[in-house]
């Protein structure tokens, strides 16, 4: 994971989680390529979730639904995507949103998994991390 330890920042967090993406130095598209398949692939899988370019949680959110946002950011030498739940006047259900955040994580993993084996880590502590690895 490097030297970086990112989480979402903000007041209004209820809850969280996310994976982490090592960064492919020789693919200059590497961040565009990572954000698209992400999109995509959620988007397929959750019919909620929509495309947003906002900037919030000490990152750039590039999906949302009525109850969760999807978020990524820079962590030194990888990306940080993660599943956030609101709680503000905006998102009035956080309950109903730490709820599925279960569900919109597993489906974050397979799609990371899918297009990036061997690549995605996940938080074990600060400034630590475990690889993440598919079934067998």
């Amino acid at each position: 994971m490097g030297k970086g330890n990112y989480i979402p920042v903000g007041y209004d967090v209820a809850d969280y989680g996310g994976y982490y993406v090592e960064i492919d130095w020789d693919d200059p598209l590497f961040y565009e390529d990572l954000v698209s398949t992400v999109k995509e692939g959620l988007m397929a899988r959750f019919a909620s979730f929509y495309e947003v370019n906002d900037w919030a949680y000490g990152g750039k959110v590039i999906l949302q639904n009525a109850i969760a946002r999807v978020v990524v950011a820079d962590n030194e030498y990888s990306l940080a995507l993660y599943v956030v739940v609101p709680d503000t006047e905006r998102y009035r259900y956080p309950e109903l949103g730490k709820k599925n955040l279960p569900k919109y994580l597993e489906g974050l993993k397979e799609v990371l998994l899918a297009n990036y084996p061997g690549k995605v880590r996940y938080r074990t502590g600060p400034w630590t991390s475990g690889v993440l690895r598919a079934a067998v």
